[in-house]
This record gives C-alpha cells, sequence and structure tokens, in this order.
C-alpha cells in the first residue's frame, strides 16, 4: 500500500493546525506556506475535511480553520476516509470486478488479513500520536 499525496498532506494540515491553533484559526494560506503545499491543492482537501469534521472554518478577518475534535480523538483512519483514500491492499478484497479469480483466490484470505491489520493500526493511531513530543500536549 502506498499512501497519497492527499493522505500525506491532510494529516500534515491538520498536525499544523493542531499545533498552530493556539491563538486561534489557522488560515490555508499559513499551512501551505510553512508546509510547502499548494494552497490550492489544500482547499481541495479543506472541502472534504471540513465535510468529514475533521475541521472546522471560522469566517473573518481572524478567521481560518480549527479541529472538529480533539487531536486525541481524530484518528488516521478517519482521516484516510475523509479524503477517500482506501486502505486495502488490493482492489479485489471488496470489489470481486477487479480479478476474476477473486471468489477462488489462493492468496485472498493473507490479503484480508493484511488489510484488517492496517485498519486496525489506523484506528488506534490518532492524531496527538503524530505530534512532537516537545510540544506540551496539545488539546
Amino acid at each position: 500500500m502506498k499512501l497519497s499525496t492527499k493522505t500525506r498532506y491532510a494529516t500534515t494540515a491538520l498536525l499544523d493546525i493542531a499545533l498552530n491553533s493556539v491563538n486561534g484559526p489557522v488560515s490555508i494560506t499559513e499551512i501551505a506556506n510553512r508546509q510547502h503545499i499548494s494552497k490550492d491543492y489544500l482547499e481541495q482537501l479543506f472541502r472534504k475535511l471540513k465535510r468529514s469534521g475533521l475541521v472546522i472554518s471560522q469566517k473573518g478577518v481572524e478567521g481560518g480553520y480549527v479541529l472538529g475534535n480533539n487531536p486525541d480523538s481524530i484518528t488516521l483512519k478517519s482521516i484516510f476516509s475523509s479524503v477517500g483514500e482506501p486502505t486495502s491492499p488490493v482492489n479485489c478484497i471488496h470489489d470481486m470486478t477487479y480479478c476474476a479469480q477473486s471468489s477462488s483466490c489462493l492468496t485472498r484470505s493473507c490479503w484480508q488479513e493484511l488489510e484488517n491489520q492496517i485498519s486496525d493500526f489506523l484506528s488506534a493511531k490518532v492524531l496527538s500520536d503524530l505530534l512532537p513530543k516537545n510540544n506540551g500536549g496539545v488539546s
């Protein structure tokens, strides 16, 4: 499984908000500048993150984004889901049209087990786990 740019950038942007929202909402421009990510690309991602409730937008001159939940409750799995990133190592586990032999595949159970392990890991890992340890505990 290879992570897409959208998943990596969405995770990075959420971490940036967690680290920098102490004084209020964080703008996409600030995130783009700090993280060297295209502002236009971030705007696309933030529409998805907002729709899923991972971020909340605040309008106005001092507006921007804040996390929709505490970093301790935002799982990596929820980030993957919000940007439409599959977590399956192979396409045929959930859609048997990808392979004519998927119903009799000798390795299918192995890939299903791997998907379960990936899902368990992503469900257990939360945004706060990725914050720098010397940050003093962002909430």
